[in-house]
């Protein structure tokens, strides 16, 4: 047994370390031991034995980190530049967790680190000893159960209660190669912040699969927000593609009743292409006193690409303060299938331009206040959908479907193939804005039945290989943004630039969009569409390296079998011979994936230097194309300087970011990437339209007239026409619903009055059909 809070341990002195020693080591004596084993540069080793066959733990750490030692941080495990197994041991009473008095004493059970920028060490952790004759399991009460810096970690099979953070994985450097986590088959309960938190800094294999995960129900408890499972971007810089990476067939749980306290069971941030299937996440109480109770959310946006399949997330309650089951915010071409949700305020959010045509598809919506929501007071797109048969069999909800204004409804079309509009394809009521929808959102096809079949297969996607109806319009020549921003027009070419460029079958398959591509290819939105995808890409390992790293993983596997003939009583000679082959096998492998790893990370510097004078030398003629060249210039740069923004590029980022989202463009969103997210961004609120495309301001009906302009208290509505219903939606300039009023005369006054200055549209619509779009200033 290790004890960290007896003198059975001979205490850290560091006037005694071996100079040759690397690790940071504390530079203040204790009394007390600082770590119960440390290893550095240790290779193929076993800690315990390598199964349960005696029942119980082999190995017991207890007690660490329960003095308060100034300047040191106790660790029951301590890794440093080694590969090691730890099977069969026990971790009890890691740092001291006083919470109402918020006394804290941060230690680590298992801590493995590496600073070496060309090889990775590794902790593999198999916690099998969760036998009937030790009932507390792995980890109890330790403040980290698992901490690595810039170490790969395999972690399976062991249960860990009332831990601040169970598993926290974060990179050394960016200099690194890319490090894998597999974390896999745990159960983790009464974590009182985060469950598992996995940080990288590059491209990265993740698998979390299998786990279960709850926190805490304490009144007193301090940490919120609290997450289950969060993958996030290192320092919060730029966004990074994680192609593969997976969360798989979790269960998350909220225990928790803490009075304004935030729960998020699967949280992404600034990350690309990550597969979240089949997860299960609740809110346990029967109420809850939480503020936010959130499924799985994008905290930090742009989140592309996202594949999110077969996922349940059920609330306690339909009156949160805030509440979403699945809530996605500016991440575009993501994918949404077959998830249900229930007993939550809103189902399924979306905020801003997150355009996923025909990749909407299968999903359930029981009980909320709002089933679908597009916008939050504000403009959201997700593209049309044709045909996805989304079902809204909850009798409870207030309002199934609403889209916060008539610019997202109108470009966010769900065209069902059903006449039948008191069936579950057609959610009922539907608002835009605060009036139901009359046909404008959600429109029949034909008459023809769905198929009725839900049967939803994993990884199932729905018209990857095809165009939606924004990028058709594209190819005709007839596409316009919504509201007539510029920006967002350009912002959708740079979308539909990035899909072209990067699938030639797409292009192969229709002549039009082989055209297009050929004419836009060097338009300044498509140069810039390829040089950030060959910024997020740029990490993507090489096939020679995933070669011999897998066959380095096998020879370190074939080491651990050694060990384990060897722990079985097959003492030879010739076993012993083995051994020292492989070891030998291994050094050489480590030599190669090193020297490998310096060549490609070399190549990859050569690469962005390359890239970084390329953008350089992009010529832009708007304002929005100059900053998004700005925002790519500090992120290829941040390359060279581990992610760290010089005082001039952080004070540009948040110049940019500081500007309206629509009028800004998709500069805005990575711009504000740079920095912590808010809820509400006051520059989107009063939005100034300023360089609106003159086409849609011209939409209008001859007819129908608005005066005077600019206007003061009250504007004048003219009709000049016959009409048997009409209605009036007055919106502000960043598209938020202000007023609507219903038309009964051909003439009708708009008081203005309280109103602030600036720029409005007045969108007219008779007999259920739209006919005017005008827009007026008030001054």
């Amino acid at each position: 047994m290790f004890y960290g809070d007896e003198l059975l341990l001979e205490a850290t002195v560091p006037d005694d370390i071996d100079t040759g020693v690397e690790s940071n080591a504390p530079t203040v004596p204790t009394s007390f031991p600082c770590y119960g084993i440390w290893f550095e540069r240790v290779n193929g080793l076993t800690i315990g034995y390598t199964n349960a066959q005696f029942g119980s733990a082999l190995n017991y750490f207890l007690n660490f980190g329960q003095q308060k030692e100034t300047g040191i941080r106790t660790q029951g495990i301590r890794l440093f530049k080694s590969n090691v197994t730890i099977r069969n041991s026990v971790f009890r009473n890691f740092g001291v967790q006083n919470f109402p008095t918020q006394t804290f004493i941060v230690s680590d059970a298992i801590y493995a680190a590496n600073n070496s920028q060309s090889a990775i060490n590794s902790v593999n952790f198999i916690g099998v000893n969760n036998t009937s004759t030790d009932p507390l399991g792995t980890f109890n009460n330790c403040y980290y159960d698992i901490r690595t810096v810039g170490s790969h970690l395999i972690a399976k099979e062991f249960t860990s209660f009332n831990a601040v953070y169970s598993i926290l994985c974060t990179p050394n450097s960016s200099m690194q190669p890319p490090i894998s986590y597999e974390i896999n088959g745990n159960t983790i309960t009464n974590f009182r912040n985060q469950g598992i938190t996995i940080m990288p800094f590059k491209q990265a294999h993740i698998n979390i699969e299998g786990n279960t995960l709850s926190d805490i129900a304490d009144p007193e408890e301090i940490f919120s927000p609290r997450y289950g499972i969060l993958l996030d971007k290192f320092l919060i810089r730029g966004t990074l593609d994680l192609n593969g990476t997976k969360i798989f067939n979790n269960e998350v749980h909220s225990s928790s009743n803490f009075t304004n306290g935030i729960f998020r069971g699967i949280a992404l941030s600034s990350v690309f292409k990550v597969h979240v299937e089949h997860n299960r996440i609740f809110d346990d109480l029967p109420e809850s006193d939480l503020t936010s109770f959130q499924g799985i959310a994008t905290i930090v946006a742009p989140c592309d690409g996202l594949r999110i399949y077969s996922n349940t997330v059920i609330g306690a309650k339909t009156d949160y303060p805030k509440g979403v089951g699945i809530n996605i915010e500016e991440s575009v071409n993501c994918v949404l299938n077959c998830n249900e949700t229930d007993n939550i305020n809103i189902g399924m959010n979306f905020r801003g331009m997150c355009d996923m045509p025909n990749k909407f598809g299968k999903n359930s919506f029981n009980r909320h206040a709002i089933g679908l929501q597009l916008g939050e007071n504000g403009f959201a797109s997700i593209g049309e959908q044709v045909r996805m048969e989304n079902r809204w069999p909850g009798a409870d909800s207030p309002v199934e479907a609403k889209a916060s204004n008539s610019g997202s409804a109108e470009s966010s079309k769900f065209w069902i193939n059903s006449s039948d509009q008191s069936s579950e394809y057609w959610p009922s009521p539907r608002k835009i804005g605060t009036v139901d929808d009359n046909g404008q959102w959600f429109k029949p096809l034909t008459a023809e039945e769905p198929s009725n079949d839900f049967t939803c297969l994993r990884g199932k996607t729905y018209a990857d290989g095809s165009f939606g109806h924004k990028e058709r319009s594209m190819l005709d020549g007839t596409f316009t943004s919504p509201f007539g921003y510029p920006a967002l027009d350009w912002e959708a070419r740079w979308q539909f630039a990035n899909r072209l460029n990067t699938d030639s079958n797409l292009r192969e398959q229709d002549q039009a969009a082989q055209e297009y591509y050929e004419e836009s290819y060097n338009e300044t939105y498509s140069r810039l569409s390829r040089a950030y995808q060959s910024y997020l890409n740029r990490w993507a390992m090489p096939t020679y390296i995933e070669e011999l790293a897998e066959a380095q993983a096998t020879a370190v596997n074939a080491r651990f079998d050694l060990d384990n003939q060897l722990t079985n009583g097959t003492n030879t000679t010739s076993l012993h011979t083995q051994m020292l082959n492989q070891d030998a096998s291994i050094a050489a492998g480590t030599a190669a994936l090193s020297n490998s790893f310096q060549h490609w990370s070399e190549s990859v510097d050569v690469a962005m230097a390359t890239l970084l004078e390329e953008v350089d030398g992009i010529t832009c003629s708007q304002e929005y194309e100059e900053d998004l060249k700005s925002v790519l210039l500090v992120l290829i740069e941040s390359h060279f300087t581990s992610n760290i923004l010089t005082d001039e590029n952080l004070a540009l980022m948040k110049q940019i970011s500081a500007k309206c989202r629509y009028s800004g463009g998709y500069a805005v969103v990575l711009a504000r990437g740079f920095f912590e997210p808010q809820e509400v961004y006051a520059p989107d609120v009063d939005c100034e339209v300023g360089e609106r495309g003159k086409e849609r301001n011209a939409i209008f009906d001859n007819d129908i007239s608005l005066s005077p302009n600019p206007a003061g208290s009250s504007v004048t509505l003219n009709i000049g026409k016959y009409f048997q219903k009409g209605v009036v939606r007055l919106f502000n300039g960043h598209g938020m619903l202000i007023s609507e009023q219903i038309l009964t005369n051909r003439t009708t006054v708009l008081r203005l009055s309280g109103l602030p200055n600036g720029i409005y549209h007045a969108v007219v619509s008779l007999d259920g059909n739209f006919n005017s779009y005008i827009t007026f200033l008030k001054q």
